[in-house]
């Protein structure tokens, strides 16, 4: 699933407002799984593509 979120950019780096980020995967249904370990790319499967 990907995920469009507004976002801007401050001194040619992207941000988007993490608060705001979460408020919208809340909105969509997803719910972090806060047992597991966001370092492994195995993990990171289940999480939706983010583009700005």
């Amino acid at each position: 699933k990907k995920v469009w979120l507004p976002a801007r950019i401050v001194e040619g780096e992207t941000q988007i407002n993490e608060i705001d980020f979460e408020l919208y995967l809340e909105a969509l249904g997803f719910e972090e799984d806060e047992s597991t370990d966001e370092s492994t790319e195995d993990n990171n499967n289940n999480k939706p593509e983010v583009y700005a």
